[in-house]
């Protein structure tokens, strides 16, 4: 048999070793997939008296002489099938908006924005057309006595001599019949 040469046996180590670091890794991936074909368990300590559950930690990582170990993964049969909700909201979607000249050195101007009948609101939002313009609040609009929703609202303060505008905007869609 010839010897090998230098040359030749660095490759061949180097070939067995990444042959080894490969079988190493791919048997480390398999040892740390979860037990119960994927499902994760969960071991914990029971208090045999009081019947208190704990995770067991780095600090105490055994259960204690009056506990009792148990485990689990295990997933429960699927329940039956829920009611079926409610209709939901159909029909295009519009986006109805309200601009107001804030007037200058003012405090807590409203500037509100409701759907047209037929049509009920989903969110809302607000615009100002200067950094200096500060919004107060951001709130839907509520009907009278609580009676629904009607709108958005859009609270500005003006600290500026310039007057500057605020806009309220509201997404209404087709009320469900």
């Amino acid at each position: 048999m010839e010897p090998l040469s230098r040359r030749r046996a660095v490759r061949v180590l180097s070939v067995s070793g990444l042959a080894v670091a490969t079988l190493l890794a791919v048997g480390s991936l398999a040892q740390a997939e979860p037990e119960g074909g994927g499902a994760r368990v969960i071991d914990a300590c029971v208090n045999k008296a009081t019947g208190d559950v704990r995770i067991p930690t780095s600090y105490r990582p055994d259960c204690g002489p009056f506990e009792h170990s148990i485990r689990w993964n295990v997933r429960g049969p699927r329940g039956p099938q829920g009611p079926p909700g409610p209709a939901g909201l159909t029909g295009p979607s519009q986006v109805l908006s309200e601009t107001e000249d804030i007037p200058a050195n003012s405090a807590f101007q409203n500037v509100s924005v409701e759907c047209p009948d037929g049509l009920v609101p989903t969110g809302g939002g607000f615009q100002v057309d200067s950094p200096d313009l500060t919004v107060i609040g951001s709130v839907p609009l509520v009907g009278p006595g609580g009676s629904g929703l009607l709108g958005w609202q859009a609270t500005f303060t003006n600290t500026t001599d310039e007057v500057h505008a605020g806009t309220a905007y509201i997404l209404c869609y087709t009320a469900p019949s």
